[in-house]
C-alpha cells in the first residue's frame, strides 16, 4: 500500500499541468456525475476518478467523435458495446450524445468492469477496471491470465501494463497501458465533487 501511495504522489505531482481548474464545460455535469456515480458505487464512490476519465475521453465534449473507432460522446462507446450495454444495465435506447445515457452508461459500465477484475487494493482495482473500460474486458482477462503465467502478480495494474496476453498492437497497448495514469494525473483537480482513487481505496479499508 506504501508503494501504491508514493506512486499516486508522484503521478499526481507530474500531471499538476492537468490539475490547474477544471475544464468550463464540465460543471454542467458536475450533479449527474456525482448522481450516478453514488448510485453506482455508493457514497464513497470514486466521482473525481469518474470525472478525471470523461476528461480524458472526450474533454467533456458530448458531441465528441472518433472517426477511426466510430466512438462518440463523453463516454467514447463505439456502437457495438454501447447499445450491448444499453440492454444489459436498462438504459434504454442507445444515445451515446446525450449526458443522460452517457455519463450513468459510462459510470456503471466502469463499475460493471471493476467487479469483473480482482486488485491488489481497491486502487489497483479501480486502474484495471478502468484498464478493462478503455481496452476491453476481455483483453484484460487475457493479459491478467499472462501476467500469471510469467509469474507476476495479476492483481497489480502494473503487472498488466508489463504483459501483451491479448497480442494488441504496439499503439493498443501503449495507449491502454497509459491510460490510468492520464485519469490519476487529471483527478486531483476534481476532489471538490468527490473522492479520488486513493481516497476511494483508502473508504474501502
Amino acid at each position: 500500500m506504501k508503494r501504491l501511495f508514493v506512486l499516486l504522489v508522484l503521478l499526481l505531482s507530474s500531471g499538476t499541468a492537468f490539475a490547474s481548474a477544471i475544464p468550463a464545460e464540465a460543471h454542467q455535469y458536475k450533479k449527474l456525475v456525482v448522481r450516478s456515480v453514488v448510485y453506482d458505487w455508493g457514497g464513497d464512490g470514486p466521482v473525481a476518478f469518474v470525472a478525471a476519465l470523461f476528461e480524458v475521453e472526450s474533454g467533456w465534449n458530448k458531441l465528441a467523435q472518433n472517426s477511426y473507432s466510430r466512438a462518440s460522446g463523453l463516454g467514447q462507446f463505439i456502437p457495438s458495446t454501447g447499445v450491448w450495454w444499453s440492454k444489459m444495465a436498462g438504459l434504454g435506447k442507445y444515445l451515446p450524445e446525450e449526458p443522460l445515457w452517457a455519463i450513468p452508461a459510462t459510470s456503471s459500465y466502469l463499475r460493471w468492469e471493476y467487479n469483473k477484475t480482482s486488485g491488489e487494493t481497491p486502487a489497483h482495482r479501480l486502474f484495471k477496471g478502468a484498464m478493462g473500460y478503455n481496452g476491453g474486458g476481455g483483453n484484460l482477462r487475457k493479459d491478467e491470465h499472462e501476467a500469471k503465467r510469467k509469474g507476476l502478480n495479476p492483481g497489480l495494474y502494473t503487472s498488466i501494463q508489463r504483459v501483451n496476453g491479448a497480442g494488441r498492437s504496439a499503439a493498443n497497448k501503449r495507449e491502454n497501458n497509459e491510460y490510468p495514469e492520464k485519469i490519476i494525473a487529471r483527478e486531483t483537480k476534481y476532489k471538490s465533487w468527490g473522492n479520488t482513487s486513493w481516497e476511494y481505496s483508502q473508504s474501502l479499508k
